[in-house]
């Protein structure tokens, strides 16, 4: 007899997204630097990173981030209509 579990979909990966909104800048860094090493491993060449607009602390720590972080090539904001300065968009090598 054959057992089958399934595996719960990460859809946030397979999509190549991570929502930080809400999150404080520590959590969100701990957690986009997971995401980021996951995307490199399915071969993801480029994420989106959607941390809102607010104040703008939660979008500079990430973009500080990805330039220091080995795995991103470039970054940039997102077109006006998929959420402009709220999120950001890494390629990844």
């Amino acid at each position: 007899v054959a057992i089958h579990v399934a595996r719960p979909v990460d859809t946030d990966h397979e999509r190549g997204e991570i929502n930080l909104v809400g999150q404080r800048a520590r959590e969100a860094i701990d957690a986009l630097a997971s995401f980021l090493d996951r995307a490199v491993r399915l071969g993801l060449s480029e994420v989106r990173i959607v941390h809102g607009i607010g104040t703008g602390a939660l979008r500079r720590a990430v973009q500080e981030f990805l330039a220091a972080s080995p795995y991103c090539v470039k970054f940039r904001e997102e077109e006006i209509g998929r959420g402009g300065s709220g999120v950001t968009v890494a390629e990844i090598a």
